[in-house]
């Protein structure tokens, strides 16, 4: 396994760390790691880094990144909201991705806010073939208010 350090993004701004598999299949999907709201691309107990790691031993290529905004990647500049400059970060990356790798797709990794960007993404562009959301919507029930 090996890492490197990307900046991708349409002005190369956003960081991001590239966990790759020592023989890469190119009929794999890349996994993408989310920001847990504003924990840089560790993740909360560097459990990202240990996902990232085991993906990449298990032959996929996978990508810790920061939003903007969020660890070593500056805000934009425009005036988009939080969740609109994730959306288009995000399709930035895949849009980057997709030119150097010609990958099989991709699957989103989000843990709460990352979860919620994930949902929206998936939404929007065919190329994510897969997501993992953990503990990301809530659903605004009268319990919710009440908490």
């Amino acid at each position: 396994m090996k890492e490197k350090a990307l900046l991708l993004g349409e002005k190369k701004t956003l960081l991001s760390i590239l966990s790759e598999p020592e023989v890469v299949s190119k009929d794999r999907p890349i996994f993408i790691l989310l920001n847990a709201g504003i924990v840089h691309r560790v993740g909360p107990n560097r459990k990202s880094v240990k996902l990232a790691r085991a993906l990449a031993q298990a032959g996929f290529r996978c990508l810790r990144l920061d939003l903007s905004g969020i660890g070593d990647s500056p805000p934009r500049r425009d005036a988009q909201s939080f969740g609109e400059s994730a959306i288009a970060d995000i399709g930035e990356v895949l849009d980057d991705l997709e030119a150097l790798y010609n990958p099989k797709g991709f699957v989103l990794f989000g843990l709460c806010s990352g979860a919620d960007n994930a949902l929206q993404v998936a939404q929007r562009d065919k190329r994510i073939v897969g997501t993992v959301m953990i503990d990301g919507v809530a659903y605004r029930t009268p319990r919710y208010y009440l908490q």
